[in-house]
């Protein structure tokens, strides 16, 4: 409420103050730091947002991929370059990377190079009648 004085009375005003900002996003989540990034004018919930480029992702799949094409196709020299020089700057992390993961699934690998085998086998007999 507003007070002022105008001819020696007292005049209180209704006035609301003005709007100050929120502190929770309109699904409730908090707006702080690791929460909000800004945008020119706005302070932007940066989970609302992650769940609305998922949904938007699992609506539209067909534009999704359409759009990863036209930029892959775009920026093919970039992405290549910048891939050949991650995998010369890292190369002893990714070859230890793929050693630890060959032994964690190397029971589930050696099972599909199993089933692979006998479906070639039963391919060959088929295309070969005795």
């Amino acid at each position: 409420m507003d007070v002022g004085v105008i001819n020696n009375a007292i005049i209180v005003s209704q006035k609301q103050p003005t709007k100050r900002l929120g502190t929770h996003c309109k699904y409730g989540h908090e707006l702080k730091d690791p929460n909000l990034y800004y945008n020119k004018t706005q302070r932007i919930c940066k989970l609302c947002t992650l769940q609305y480029r998922k949904n938007f992702v699992a609506r539209h799949p067909e534009l999704i991929k359409r759009k990863t094409k036209i930029y892959y196709h775009k920026h093919k020299a970039e992405l290549l370059k910048a891939t050949a020089v991650y995998y010369l700057e890292n190369k002893q992390e990714i070859k230890q990377n793929k050693a630890v993961w060959y032994q964690e699934n190397k029971e589930r690998i050696l099972k599909q190079q199993k089933k692979y085998r006998n479906r070639m086998i039963i391919k060959m007999v088929d295309l070969n009648p005795v």
